[in-house]
């Protein structure tokens, strides 16, 4: 039989909120010519809800059930077919651990496999250690990536390459597991903006929708807040400062409805104005239009080697949906061009936030032109913006020399 040419996979984990990211991700090695599905591993439980949202995705989507004893077999199983298939298989690997991989490799010495590395989890763990939301609330997090920390040099030591979010993390990455330089490509998490843009008739509309007058300044947050370092209760300081020099400011507060206990505790804590904010849950397909209808987005992020190490998924919607930014400089890879073309306000920390009322004149009177920042937005973090350069990482990966297992 002879084999077809090469194949690739982008292989992850069941997460139903960044499945739109991942089939971006193979959206584009296919356009770029690349042969790609995407490989979903799904627990029973979720597999029917897994089956029907891939449904209307434009991407080749393979779903592999985990059963409770077998566990990862079937992923082997299909593996080994399409080794047998393709003369080389290579595989993007997101939030998952190979755990037979080794094995695997030396019986079939044309898989390749990239991992993605998300952040610095040894920074991450020093953060939530120094920063705790509450005594003990976050003990299984601590737990857990405890255990991520032993094992990630073993998902390092079978991986051909390794994928970071940043060039600071590649050099960590580098320094702590004595990679060499051409182990390790950078490549931003990207936003997918075929669910995420600017456009004029969806602000109007969604601003009707959501009963906000002309004259509010809306500020948005969106996302999850479990987690201390995405410093929601600045954010709610910042605003509670900010409504007290210009009346028509409010806050959108878009949050997965599992932390609204958390929104709804720093709230009482800081004794916001009801009148002044609202809270929603986070639903699939409504991002666009909560984005849409916000005057400016904030994310504000503390200045610790955990967050140069990230790029995190709400800059890049915000910007591709036209939103001037209330960011710090750890929140934003680009933030010096943010300050340079008049993007939004960047707070060199956290802290400073207590500058706002001297600085909202940037967003305000100025008024950045939205379409402008936009294509910013799509030419810094749209999935689409770096085809090419996923296309030349898939083929260094796949082309690169074997590597003897240890």
């Amino acid at each position: 039989m002879k084999r077809r040419s090469d194949k690739f996979l982008f292989f992850c984990s069941y997460l139903p909120k960044h499945m739109h990211f991942y089939s971006s991700w193979v959206e584009q090695a296919r356009l770029a010519g690349l042969d790609m599905s995407l490989l979903v591993m799904v627990s029973l439980r979720s597999y029917r809800h897994a089956l029907e949202q891939v449904k209307h995705m434009k991407v080749p989507v393979v779903i592999i059930p985990r059963f409770p004893i077998i566990r990862s077999a079937l992923i082997y199983f299909y593996l080994m077919a399409q080794c047998i298939l393709y003369s080389s298989v290579t595989a993007h690997v997101m939030n998952l651990y190979l755990d037979r991989a080794k094995w695997f490799k030396r019986l079939f010495p044309r898989f390749r496999f990239m991992i993605y590395l998300e952040g610095d989890i040894e920074a991450e763990l020093e953060y939530l250690l120094d920063h705790p939301y509450k005594s003990g609330f976050y003990d299984d997090s601590i737990f857990k990536a405890k255990k991520a920390i032993v094992n990630i040099k073993r998902r390092i030591a079978f991986a051909d390459s390794i994928l970071a979010c940043t060039h600071y993390a590649k050099h960590v990455y580098i320094k702590r597991y004595s990679l060499p330089d051409d182990r390790v490509y950078v490549l931003p998490f990207g936003a997918d903006s075929s669910a995420i843009y600017y456009n004029e008739h969806i602000r109007r509309e969604s601003r009707h929708m959501l009963n906000l007058e002309d004259d509010r300044f809306v500020i948005v947050f969106i996302g999850s807040v479990y987690y201390s370092w995405q410093n929601l209760s600045k954010t709610i300081a910042m605003v509670k400062l900010l409504s007290k020099h210009m009346l028509n400011t409010y806050l959108m507060l878009i949050i997965r409805e599992s932390d609204h206990p958390i929104v709804t505790d720093l709230i009482a804590k800081h004794q916001l104005d009801p009148s002044v904010y609202m809270l929603a849950k986070a639903q699939q397909g409504k991002q666009n239009m909560y984005l849409n209808a916000a005057d400016a987005g904030v994310l504000l992020r503390a200045s610790h080697p955990m967050n140069y190490s990230a790029t995190p998924a709400k800059i890049g919607e915000y910007s591709i949906a036209g939103l001037p930014l209330i960011i710090t400089e750890a929140a934003c890879t680009y933030h010096d061009e943010v300050t340079s073309k008049g993007f939004g306000i960047v707070f060199r920390d956290v802290d400073e936030y207590t500058t706002i009322n001297q600085r909202i004149h940037v967003i305000t009177e100025n008024k950045p032109d939205r379409e402008e920042i936009s294509q910013w937005g799509f030419n810094r973090f749209a999935t689409e913006s770096y085809r090419d350069e996923y296309k030349r990482i898939l083929l260094a990966v796949s082309s690169s020399h074997e590597r003897l297992i240890p």
